[in-house]
């Protein structure tokens, strides 16, 4: 047998890849890196939007001189103004789409909030403490700010989980 005759056997060994049995070259982890990382970049990934329809709750700044030092104090306060009834809502899309979160309009479409999805700090949903069943609460900061703010929207159970995780 022949020097190239033993080459042969294994496609792809003179680059480094080992072959597979099916005469398929194996494609090496480098090159598997890359081209999981170009279909990530692409527009097929970066052009998925999720919307969700919402009702915005309120918003509060995290602060101690509004006595609102952690998630919990918020959601503590929400609880009380919800049980004065103080609460006003405001109809509204969520959208959450590879570089952003987005809050627009129901009628006009119009947006009212830009989140950079860096800034949105946390994320959580909070079931049955309230008045409305399933609620979404977001802690935003963008980088000139000096406090967060934390969001509350209220939206079906199935939507509140998956707005949450995504």
């Amino acid at each position: 047998m022949s020097q190239s005759g033993s080459m042969s056997c294994c496609p792809g060994a003179a680059n480094g890849s080992l072959g597979r049995s099916d005469g398929v070259p194996k494609m090496s982890a480098k090159d598997l890196f890359e081209q999981r990382k170009k279909y990530s970049n692409s527009n097929v990934v970066m052009n998925e939007t999720s919307q969700y329809h919402v009702q915005h709750l309120a918003t509060f700044i995290m602060d101690k001189s509004e006595a609102i030092t952690s998630v919990e104090d918020a959601i503590r306060k929400l609880v009380q103004l919800s049980s004065k009834e103080k609460i006003w809502t405001q109809e509204m899309l969520l959208q959450v789409d590879g570089q952003s979160l987005r809050l627009l309009d129901m009628e006009s479409q119009e947006e009212l909030e830009n989140f950079p999805l860096p800034s949105v700090r946390h994320s959580q949903t909070v079931l049955n403490q309230l008045r409305y069943p399933s609620v979404l609460l977001l802690v935003c900061q963008d980088s000139d700010q000096s406090k967060p703010d934390v969001h509350f929207f209220h939206c079906d159970e199935v939507e509140v989980r998956r707005a949450a995780v995504g």
